[in-house]
């Protein structure tokens, strides 16, 4: 048999458990709770203002984590038909947070060469990965060119930028997709250079996110066309 709220309360005399207030201290301050039979029950949740509202997962969230702003550039990473692992690279790589070599530099002796796994002339940077380097240079301008985004700088502040525009957000899927390929792929390349000592030339990385950015899009294009007519 099940015990209602209103049994509980009944059952406990108007009085916090010792056990109950010595593990949840806070109780020792609030009122006791009035039942009131007439009325269904309720699940509320004290918002960031402190008032009393009806529970929700977005009010809590809310809450727990607080109110943060939404960055100018999500929808070129965040858009429907996205590569996860590709859109959360970029999403680092936005926030400037990729763990490139000078960033890590507080962990490196001064002996140890903090030099550009791909071009292996300049430090490796954040900025300089972005595609000051020739190698990564040399990748998105042909990647430019696929995707129909000859026009755009060369430099990760100014393409961040671009991100940032609202005009530049309507740009077709496969643009989309074909940005956060070369920046997953040139961080992954320059990861198996430093790490696994592997590589592989600037055609073959242009052909693999060539090969990548066409799966997605056919893919795309059988989802859609199975939401509207079915599967066949």
């Amino acid at each position: 048999m099940r015990t209602s709220l209103k049994d509980l309360v009944d059952r406990l005399g108007s009085v916090w458990p010792n056990a109950w207030i010595q593990r949840y201290p806070h109780l020792g301050m609030m009122e006791w709770p009035i039942i009131d039979s007439d009325r269904r029950d309720q699940i509320c949740w004290s918002d960031v203002n402190g008032n009393l509202v009806d529970f929700s997962v977005k009010v809590a969230s809310t809450s727990i984590g607080g109110i943060h702003t939404v960055s100018s550039w999500h929808k070129w990473v965040w858009f429907p038909g996205n590569i996860a692992r590709h859109a959360f690279c970029l999403w680092i790589a936005c926030h400037r947070r990729l763990p490139t070599q000078d960033r890590m530099s507080i962990w490196v002796s001064e002996d140890e060469g903090l030099v550009c796994p791909l071009c292996e002339v300049e430090q490796d940077s954040h900025r300089h990965l972005f595609f000051q380097c020739v190698f990564a240079h040399d990748v998105w301008q042909r990647i430019k060119f696929f995707a129909n985004l000859e026009e755009w700088p060369d430099g990760w502040d100014d393409i961040v930028e671009l991100l940032s525009d609202d005009s530049y957000a309507r740009k077709p899927l496969a643009s989309k997709l074909f940005v956060a390929a070369s920046v997953y792929y040139i961080w992954r390349e320059r990861n198996n250079r430093l790490f696994r000592n592997a590589a592989i030339s600037v055609d073959q990385i242009v052909q693999d996110i060539r090969n990548i950015v066409t799966m997605r899009l056919a893919w795309n294009t059988r989802r859609t066309r199975n939401q509207i007519h079915g599967p066949t």
